[in-house]
């Protein structure tokens, strides 16, 4: 079953008992296997994939925040230097107002391209924040579920495992 992803849940459980009782429970909300993933310090731990097998380069790094953020402010610098070219109206130069549209649109890309080049490299607040509390020994399991469900998991979460605790992601 694909599961069309519009929410993430941080669960953090006590041990390794735990979090396979927790996973096989979510099974049976047919969340499918494919939706829940699982990070812990030694992956030979589970039968289950370690977050790195399962997420890709675009969840595990900051690269599409970096994107969006590089994307405005180019957006806006590329705007500025354009009305500043057309305000300006020297004497050699002949800008319309094209130009700051043409300045925009390169800031837009420009400023995109060069954030995500950066964000590539930055690892994911949320991933550094969960593997330090995987290097204490903790399990943790990522949800992903449509926002309908979001409800009866967590209902489901804090009714049948009383020990699992959420993790609140602050971005």
């Amino acid at each position: 079953m694909s599961v069309l992803i519009e929410k993430r849940l941080y669960l953090i459980t006590p041990g390794i008992e735990k979090a396979t009782e927790l996973i096989k429970s979510l099974w049976t909300l047919n969340l499918g296997k494919e939706g829940v993933h699982i990070l812990v310090k030694d992956p030979s731990l589970l039968e289950l994939k370690k977050i790195s097998d399962s997420e890709g380069i675009l969840k595990t790094t900051d690269a599409i925040p970096s994107l969006i953020k590089g994307a405005i402010i180019g957006a806006l610098a590329g705007f500025s230097v354009g009305l500043l070219l057309f305000k300006l109206q020297l004497a050699y130069l002949s800008i319309g107002i094209e130009s700051i549209i043409i300045f925009s649109v390169f800031g837009i890309l420009f400023g995109a391209w060069t954030s995500s080049l950066i964000g590539v490299s930055v690892p994911n607040p949320t991933f550094l924040a969960l593997e330090e509390a995987a290097e204490k020994g903790e399990i943790l399991l990522l949800v992903d579920l449509p926002d309908v469900k979001e409800k009866e998991v967590v209902d489901f979460v804090k009714s049948h495992h009383t020990d699992i605790s959420f993790y609140e992601i602050n971005r």
